[in-house]
């Protein structure tokens, strides 16, 4: 089907050529080859006469630029993941409102609207720590952004790059109006392991899940949910590969607060003398 909607494509343009030679004085069109390869050519045509008859015919040179278009494609796909990166973990860090999160995304293409689920995937460190732009380093990060790609062509939601993991956000109908059940957002966990397990062979990935509730619908919350569940979950359960906020229980409330003030004074005041040798 292709190759005949390709074929006509240029009998069309074959046919117009002698007609209107200014619309196709120089044009890159898309080919099919015998071999069924897709081959990108840039065009030139011009009329010429004849010396001899003085009849005018056509000049039609071909370049193949399959390379230079396969680079530009994925110079604009390393634009739009970095973009849409940047914006993301500007609304994580809460510098963006969740409207003008979504809003922003809309504009590079991105419709997204809760009920959400977001999975953070556990990523061997070595994939995620700054070093050194190395040979071995930028692999790493190549590899990395494969990942993502392959999530987005897998259309399993929107992946990014965050300094905890890569992130993958779902956004689910729902029919029976309200939050996701948990079942729901921990199927989808297993579905998408199964996708990842087919880019990365032999890897353990381990997933945080979090999900829209009354209580948290925005994105902030959820990552911030999903991180720790993915943080304190294999210290309950080192059997599973999926780690819901819900199976933490009461912790949760404890990992709500391991990060403010209150609790490193705590650390400091009460646990400090316990940990030092000395007073031991």
């Amino acid at each position: 089907e292709a190759f005949n909607r390709m074929s006509d494509d240029l009998k069309q343009i074959a046919a117009e050529l002698k007609s209107e030679i200014a619309k196709y004085q120089r044009y890159t069109h898309e080919n099919l080859t015998k071999a069924r390869r897709r081959v990108w050519v840039d065009w030139t045509n011009r009329i010429v006469i004849d010396k001899k008859t003085g009849e005018p015919g056509l000049l039609c040179v071909g370049v193949d630029v399959t390379a230079v278009m396969r680079a530009e494609k994925e110079k604009l796909r390393q634009y739009t993941r970095y973009k849409r990166r940047d914006i993301l973990n500007e609304g994580l860090n809460r510098r963006l409102s969740q409207a003008e999160l979504v809003g922003e995304l809309r504009q590079t293409g991105v419709l997204i609207e809760a009920p959400f689920i977001l999975h953070l995937l556990g990523i061997p460190a070595e994939y995620m720590v700054e070093g050194p732009a190395d040979k071995e380093w930028m692999e790493r990060q190549q590899h990395i952004d494969s990942l993502i790609d392959y999530l987005q062509d897998a259309d399993v939601g929107v992946a990014w790059k965050t300094q905890a993991g890569v992130a993958v956000i779902q956004s689910l109908p729902n029919p029976r109006g309200g939050p996701v059940p948990v079942e729901s957002a921990k199927l989808a966990a297993e579905k998408l392991i199964k996708i990842i397990e087919r880019y990365w062979q032999g890897a353990a990935i381990l997933i945080g899940v979090a999900h829209s509730t009354g209580e948290t619908t925005e994105l902030a919350g959820l990552f911030e949910q999903a991180r720790a569940a993915l943080r304190y979950g294999p210290v309950f359960a080192t059997d599973r590969g999926i780690y819901h906020w819900h199976d933490l229980g009461f912790f949760q409330f404890f990992a709500k607060e391991l990060g403010s003030g209150q609790s490193r004074q705590f650390v400091q005041d009460h646990l400090g003398p316990v940990l030092n040798k000395k007073q031991a």
